[in-house]
Protein backbone atom coordinates (compact mmCIF):
# COMPACT_ATOMS: atom_id res chain seq x y z
CA UNK A 1 0.00 0.00 0.00
CA UNK A 2 1.47 3.68 -1.18
CA UNK A 3 2.64 5.41 1.73
CA UNK A 4 -0.07 8.43 1.42
CA UNK A 5 -2.95 5.81 1.81
CA UNK A 6 -1.40 4.66 5.25
CA UNK A 7 -1.61 8.56 6.43
CA UNK A 8 -5.04 8.52 5.44
CA UNK A 9 -5.96 5.39 6.46
CA UNK A 10 -4.76 6.70 10.07
CA UNK A 11 -5.87 9.98 9.68
CA UNK A 12 -9.36 8.63 9.52
CA UNK A 13 -8.83 6.15 12.30
CA UNK A 14 -7.78 8.44 14.42
CA UNK A 15 -10.95 11.19 13.32
CA UNK A 16 -13.52 8.00 14.34
CA UNK A 17 -11.91 7.82 17.38
CA UNK A 18 -12.23 11.24 18.43
CA UNK A 19 -16.38 11.21 17.27
CA UNK A 20 -16.63 7.89 19.09
CA UNK A 21 -15.10 9.30 22.03
CA UNK A 22 -16.58 12.63 22.18
CA UNK A 23 -20.36 10.79 21.72
CA UNK A 24 -19.72 8.91 24.42
CA UNK A 25 -21.87 9.51 27.81
CA UNK A 26 -20.18 11.86 29.57
CA UNK A 27 -19.16 11.74 33.26
CA UNK A 28 -21.92 12.34 35.30
CA UNK A 29 -21.06 15.01 38.16
CA UNK A 30 -21.61 13.59 41.71
CA UNK A 31 -25.27 14.27 43.01
CA UNK A 32 -25.60 17.26 45.37
CA UNK A 33 -25.65 15.44 48.73
CA UNK A 34 -28.67 16.97 50.71
CA UNK A 35 -28.21 19.11 53.48
CA UNK A 36 -28.48 17.84 56.79
CA UNK A 37 -31.49 18.73 58.37
CA UNK A 38 -31.14 21.52 61.22
CA UNK A 39 -32.00 20.55 64.14
CA UNK A 40 -34.78 23.15 66.20
CA UNK A 41 -32.88 24.35 69.70
CA UNK A 42 -34.61 22.63 72.69
CA UNK A 43 -36.50 24.98 75.24
CA UNK A 44 -32.67 24.57 77.86
CA UNK A 45 -31.01 25.67 74.84
CA UNK A 46 -33.08 28.45 73.96
CA UNK A 47 -32.92 29.52 77.61
CA UNK A 48 -29.24 29.41 77.45
CA UNK A 49 -28.91 31.38 74.70
CA UNK A 50 -30.87 34.59 75.95
CA UNK A 51 -28.90 33.62 79.55
CA UNK A 52 -25.31 34.30 77.55
CA UNK A 53 -27.08 37.35 75.57
CA UNK A 54 -27.96 38.78 79.03
CA UNK A 55 -24.52 38.18 80.54
CA UNK A 56 -22.85 39.70 76.97
CA UNK A 57 -24.87 43.03 77.41
CA UNK A 58 -24.10 43.35 81.45
CA UNK A 59 -20.36 42.96 79.90
CA UNK A 60 -20.86 45.88 77.64
CA UNK A 61 -22.13 47.92 80.29
CA UNK A 62 -18.87 47.24 82.31
CA UNK A 63 -16.82 47.98 79.39
CA UNK A 64 -17.79 51.54 78.75
CA UNK A 65 -20.15 53.19 81.71
CA UNK A 66 -19.24 56.68 80.64
CA UNK A 67 -21.31 56.27 77.29
CA UNK A 68 -25.08 56.48 78.73
CA UNK A 69 -26.74 55.86 75.37
CA UNK A 70 -24.57 52.53 74.95
CA UNK A 71 -25.22 51.57 78.69
CA UNK A 72 -29.21 51.93 78.08
CA UNK A 73 -29.06 49.87 75.43
CA UNK A 74 -27.24 47.44 76.80
CA UNK A 75 -29.12 46.87 79.73
CA UNK A 76 -32.76 47.24 77.89
CA UNK A 77 -31.29 44.16 75.86
CA UNK A 78 -30.45 42.37 79.11
CA UNK A 79 -33.94 42.72 80.65
CA UNK A 80 -35.46 41.42 76.84
CA UNK A 81 -33.21 38.71 77.43
CA UNK A 82 -33.93 37.69 80.62
CA UNK A 83 -37.25 37.94 80.11
CA UNK A 84 -36.65 35.29 77.16
CA UNK A 85 -35.08 33.50 79.47
CA UNK A 86 -38.02 33.06 81.63
CA UNK A 87 -36.36 34.82 84.60
CA UNK A 88 -38.96 37.46 84.57
CA UNK A 89 -38.13 38.83 88.28
CA UNK A 90 -34.58 39.41 87.00
CA UNK A 91 -35.62 40.88 83.50
CA UNK A 92 -37.95 43.21 85.47
CA UNK A 93 -34.77 44.50 88.02
CA UNK A 94 -32.87 45.10 84.58
CA UNK A 95 -35.85 46.92 83.24
CA UNK A 96 -35.84 49.33 86.25
CA UNK A 97 -31.89 49.96 85.61
CA UNK A 98 -32.85 50.56 82.02
CA UNK A 99 -35.36 53.32 83.60
CA UNK A 100 -33.08 54.76 86.04
CA UNK A 101 -30.19 55.43 83.85
CA UNK A 102 -31.75 55.74 80.42
CA UNK A 103 -32.08 59.58 78.92
CA UNK A 104 -34.99 61.11 79.27
CA UNK A 105 -35.77 61.25 75.46
CA UNK A 106 -36.33 57.68 75.84
CA UNK A 107 -38.71 57.35 79.18
CA UNK A 108 -41.74 56.52 77.29
CA UNK A 109 -39.75 53.32 75.74
CA UNK A 110 -37.97 52.77 79.90
CA UNK A 111 -42.01 52.77 81.07
CA UNK A 112 -43.06 50.01 78.16
CA UNK A 113 -40.26 47.97 79.14
CA UNK A 114 -40.95 47.95 82.47
CA UNK A 115 -44.64 47.33 82.16
CA UNK A 116 -44.04 44.46 79.72
CA UNK A 117 -41.69 42.78 82.79
CA UNK A 118 -43.72 43.91 85.46
CA UNK A 119 -46.80 41.50 83.20
CA UNK A 120 -44.52 38.90 83.12
CA UNK A 121 -43.08 39.01 86.70
CA UNK A 122 -46.83 39.28 88.82
CA UNK A 123 -49.24 37.75 86.65
CA UNK A 124 -51.38 36.94 89.33
CA UNK A 125 -51.54 40.86 89.85
CA UNK A 126 -54.12 41.69 86.75
CA UNK A 127 -54.20 45.75 86.81
CA UNK A 128 -50.91 46.27 87.57
CA UNK A 129 -49.74 47.06 84.42
CA UNK A 130 -52.46 49.70 83.93
CA UNK A 131 -52.32 50.99 87.46
CA UNK A 132 -48.03 51.57 86.93
CA UNK A 133 -48.82 53.49 83.19
CA UNK A 134 -51.34 55.58 85.41
CA UNK A 135 -49.12 56.20 88.34
CA UNK A 136 -46.09 57.22 85.45
CA UNK A 137 -48.86 59.50 83.75
CA UNK A 138 -50.24 61.02 86.74
CA UNK A 139 -46.44 62.20 87.51
CA UNK A 140 -45.22 62.98 84.23
CA UNK A 141 -45.85 66.44 84.16
CA UNK A 142 -43.04 69.25 84.94
CA UNK A 143 -45.17 70.29 88.06
CA UNK A 144 -45.41 66.73 89.66
CA UNK A 145 -43.61 66.56 93.24
CA UNK A 146 -40.08 64.93 94.32
CA UNK A 147 -41.80 61.93 95.89
CA UNK A 148 -43.98 59.68 95.40
CA UNK A 149 -47.30 59.86 96.26
CA UNK A 150 -50.24 57.53 96.99
CA UNK A 151 -53.96 58.75 94.98
CA UNK A 152 -56.68 56.16 95.90
CA UNK A 153 -57.66 55.63 92.13
CA UNK A 154 -53.78 55.04 91.44
CA UNK A 155 -53.10 52.26 94.29
CA UNK A 156 -49.59 52.06 95.70
CA UNK A 157 -46.57 53.75 94.08
CA UNK A 158 -45.21 50.25 92.19
CA UNK A 159 -41.47 51.55 90.85
CA UNK A 160 -40.01 51.84 94.65
CA UNK A 161 -41.91 47.58 94.91
CA UNK A 162 -39.39 46.50 92.73
CA UNK A 163 -35.92 45.87 93.75
CA UNK A 164 -32.58 45.38 92.44
CA UNK A 165 -29.30 43.21 93.09
CA UNK A 166 -27.77 46.38 93.97
CA UNK A 167 -24.29 43.55 94.61
CA UNK A 168 -24.57 42.81 91.15
CA UNK A 169 -22.68 46.24 90.04
CA UNK A 170 -20.54 46.54 93.64
CA UNK A 171 -17.26 45.47 91.96
CA UNK A 172 -17.85 48.29 89.01
CA UNK A 173 -18.81 50.89 91.15
CA UNK A 174 -15.69 50.39 93.55
CA UNK A 175 -13.55 50.60 90.62
CA UNK A 176 -14.29 53.88 89.24
CA UNK A 177 -12.61 56.50 90.91
CA UNK A 178 -14.72 59.88 90.37
CA UNK A 179 -11.61 62.37 89.54
CA UNK A 180 -13.06 63.80 86.44
CA UNK A 181 -16.54 64.46 84.40
CA UNK A 182 -15.93 61.20 82.56
CA UNK A 183 -15.73 59.57 85.67
CA UNK A 184 -18.30 60.47 87.63
CA UNK A 185 -20.49 59.86 84.78
CA UNK A 186 -19.52 56.22 84.32
CA UNK A 187 -19.99 56.21 88.72
CA UNK A 188 -23.00 57.62 88.46
CA UNK A 189 -24.49 55.13 85.55
CA UNK A 190 -23.37 52.31 87.57
CA UNK A 191 -25.23 54.14 90.79
CA UNK A 192 -28.28 54.28 88.60
CA UNK A 193 -28.30 50.82 87.69
CA UNK A 194 -27.87 49.46 91.30
CA UNK A 195 -30.74 51.49 92.35
CA UNK A 196 -28.43 53.18 94.64
CA UNK A 197 -30.34 57.23 93.57
CA UNK A 198 -29.51 58.62 96.17
CA UNK A 199 -25.72 58.61 96.20
CA UNK A 200 -26.27 58.75 91.84
CA UNK A 201 -27.86 61.84 92.57
CA UNK A 202 -25.59 63.70 94.87
CA UNK A 203 -22.36 62.82 92.33
CA UNK A 204 -24.54 64.18 89.20
CA UNK A 205 -24.50 67.39 90.99
CA UNK A 206 -21.55 67.46 92.20
CA UNK A 207 -20.37 66.54 88.45
CA UNK A 208 -22.52 69.59 87.69
CA UNK A 209 -21.21 71.99 89.84
CA UNK A 210 -17.56 71.53 88.14
CA UNK A 211 -19.01 70.83 84.17
CA UNK A 212 -17.44 73.19 81.64
CA UNK A 213 -19.40 74.80 79.48
CA UNK A 214 -18.73 71.81 76.95
CA UNK A 215 -20.10 69.32 79.71
CA UNK A 216 -23.16 71.07 81.36
CA UNK A 217 -25.58 69.71 78.72
CA UNK A 218 -24.65 66.40 79.86
CA UNK A 219 -24.09 67.12 83.25
CA UNK A 220 -27.94 68.85 83.43
CA UNK A 221 -29.23 65.49 81.62
CA UNK A 222 -27.06 63.62 84.39
CA UNK A 223 -28.62 65.13 87.50
CA UNK A 224 -32.44 64.94 85.63
CA UNK A 225 -31.82 61.24 84.79
CA UNK A 226 -30.71 60.55 88.99
CA UNK A 227 -33.88 62.96 89.72
CA UNK A 228 -36.38 60.67 87.99
CA UNK A 229 -34.95 57.43 89.47
CA UNK A 230 -34.75 58.51 92.68
CA UNK A 231 -38.61 60.17 92.54
CA UNK A 232 -39.97 56.56 90.51
CA UNK A 233 -41.36 59.08 87.80
CA UNK A 234 -40.23 61.32 84.94
CA UNK A 235 -42.52 64.68 86.23
CA UNK A 236 -39.60 65.95 88.77
CA UNK A 237 -36.74 65.48 85.99
CA UNK A 238 -38.87 67.68 83.83
CA UNK A 239 -39.58 70.64 86.38
CA UNK A 240 -35.31 70.45 86.94
CA UNK A 241 -35.08 70.64 83.30
CA UNK A 242 -37.09 73.79 83.03
CA UNK A 243 -35.76 75.42 85.99
CA UNK A 244 -32.45 75.20 84.26
CA UNK A 245 -33.21 76.16 80.93
CA UNK A 246 -34.81 79.50 83.12
CA UNK A 247 -32.12 79.85 85.07
CA UNK A 248 -29.96 80.11 81.77
CA UNK A 249 -32.58 82.41 80.15
CA UNK A 250 -33.83 79.67 77.53
CA UNK A 251 -37.13 79.25 76.82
Amino acid sequence: MPRSSSIVILAITVVMCGILSASADPVAPAAPQPSAEVRPKTAQERQQTALDKAQRSLEQVFKWPDNTKGVAFAQADRAKALLAAGKPQEALAAAKGYYNVCLLKDSANAINLVALCLAAARPDDKGIVKRFRAQQLAHSGGDATTQPTTQPDLGEPIMPTIKVDAALYDDAIQAVAPTGVAKMLAKGNLLLLADRTKEARALMEQMSDMASAEDMATATEAVARAIRAEAGYVGPANKYIMEQRGQAGNP
